[in-house]
């Protein structure tokens, strides 16, 4: 469930119920978080929307058709699963700042099972090494874009990989 961005960032909204770490923050004065622009804590949703400098009308829409889903057990917008549909109606709401980075690429170089990168004739050039997302048909069309993650294992795999040619070559 999204509500208002500012400055290009967005703001997630929890319950107090099911916010141990925030509530340890706030406890903490001396907490970052806490301290933060990014961490804001209200009493009510017109609260929260003035903290936050988004129009309450927006955000408390946002709050009932949550709360709407968690109610019929179906989230339409996010599909979050049923488990873990829990209505936001405790007494204090928190909202975090975030912000999306991008933090990889799809194609690149194009490489041969051994992770040589292949010149424009698809031969490989000796000593020129290429792994992770930034080698192109790796991903193909099953890649997950909707989370994060997904390519250490490759990335993991395919510079060991390398390393291991590359050495096997420098012999």
């Amino acid at each position: 469930m999204h509500n208002g961005k500012r400055r290009g960032f967005r703001y997630r909204r929890f319950g107090s119920g099911r916010t141990e770490t925030a509530e340890s923050a706030k406890r903490d004065r001396r907490s970052l978080a806490v301290k933060s622009d990014g961490f804001k804590a209200a009493d009510s949703v017109a609260q929260l929307a003035k903290e936050l400098s988004v129009p309450e009308a927006n955000l408390q829409k946002a709050v009932d058709q949550y709360n709407k889903a968690c109610e019929v057990g179906y989230d339409g917008e996010y599909y979050k699963e049923k488990a873990y549909l829990r209505p936001l109606n405790t007494k204090k709401l928190y909202a975090i700042k975030l912000k999306a980075y991008f933090f990889s690429s799809y194609g690149g170089l194009n490489t041969n099972r051994k992770h040589q990168v292949l010149d424009k004739n698809k031969k490989p050039i000796k000593g020129l090494y290429a792994t992770g997302l930034e080698v192109s048909d790796m991903v193909g069309p099953t890649y997950s874009t909707w989370s994060s993650g997904h390519a250490f294992g490759f990335a993991s795999y395919s510079g060991r990989h390398a390393a291991l040619n590359a050495i096997e070559e420098m012999k």
